[in-house]
């Protein structure tokens, strides 16, 4: 992985050696604007904010759900607007085949997935240092992999609508959303994964309620360091029988992508949107001394 060299503008490695960013491997353009790269057996959309070709900006991975793609979920977050007004560049995978197929599969996806993050890290000039990662169900369970096999990569997460197996392989600052409702990820495995994540992080306590409202509560467990675990639990439901609460707060996503089943947006008046959650916490949380 490659850090920015403040005093000449270029990339070092871990040996202190220089190197320059650009085109190489499956980035064919390291221009400003959206860009479409096919790297392995997967698609990659990435936004490149200008202001990322005169500085060092961070990076977000946003990965899609089951029967979703990239186009879909920027439709439900909207990191890669965000990441234009925020300084992100924002890589949004596509899982195969084309939707409403399109599914991750396991360790082959997730090798190819760091694979391209690693070359965007080296490509765009990249503040390693905040190098985030998030994702949606499917895409939430390929967060928490990612965070056990590759933890030291990520300078925090925030996983969705997604309970973990493993645990990470870092202490890294996790933002996870839940929402009681939900009809394919029940919520019953949430608290108990919360509660294994505490354990494997050292942190005793109640929590701290930091947002509340009628129908959500963000539960924050230690302090601003790396061992630190926010719970957001809502109970938003997007009166689809199929999802129920496996939605994203905040979403205006009209459901009309090529291959699109449904919206996936919880479709009230939600007291937050997950997006905007995601990169304040991101902002919030760049890599700390671990």
């Amino acid at each position: 992985m490659c850090i920015r060299d403040s005093s000449s503008g270029g990339l070092q490695d871990s040996t202190g050696a220089g190197e320059s960013g650009g085109p190489g491997g499956c980035i064919t353009d390291d221009t400003a604007g959206d860009h479409t790269f096919d790297c392995g057996h997967l698609t990659f959309d990435v936004s490149v904010p200008s202001r990322c070709l005169r500085e060092s900006c961070g990076l977000i991975v946003d990965v899609h759900g089951r029967t979703m793609s990239g186009p879909m979920q920027e439709a439900n977050t909207r990191l890669k607007a965000l990441g234009l007004e925020r300084g992100y560049v924002v890589i949004q995978p596509n899982a195969n085949p084309a939707p409403p197929l399109s599914a991750w599969v396991g360790e082959a996806d997730d090798a190819t997935v760091v694979d391209f993050v690693e070359q965007a890290i080296a490509a765009f000039e990249v503040d390693s240092d905040r190098v985030h990662l998030t994702g949606f169900s499917q895409g939430g369970s390929m967060t928490w992999r990612l965070l056990g096999d590759y933890g030291e990569l990520w300078a925090s997460a925030a996983p969705a609508a997604a309970c973990g197996i493993g645990l990470p392989s870092a202490v890294v600052p996790l933002l996870y959303m839940h929402g009681t409702a939900d009809a394919l990820t029940g919520y019953g495995c949430a608290e108990p994964y919360v509660d294994a994540l505490r354990e494997h992080y050292e942190l005793a306590g109640d929590g701290e309620v930091v947002d509340s409202g009628e129908d959500h509560v963000r539960v924050r467990y230690g302090s601003d360091g790396p061992a630190l675990i926010e719970l957001l639990s809502h109970d938003y439901d997007n009166g689809n029988a199929i999802l129920g609460g496996h939605c994203y707060p905040g979403s205006d996503d009209p459901g009309d992508a090529p291959g699109q089943l449904f919206t996936f947006a919880c479709g009230g008046d939600e007291a937050f949107a997950w997006g905007q959650s995601v990169i304040d916490f991101f902002e919030a949380h760049p890599r700390a001394a671990r």
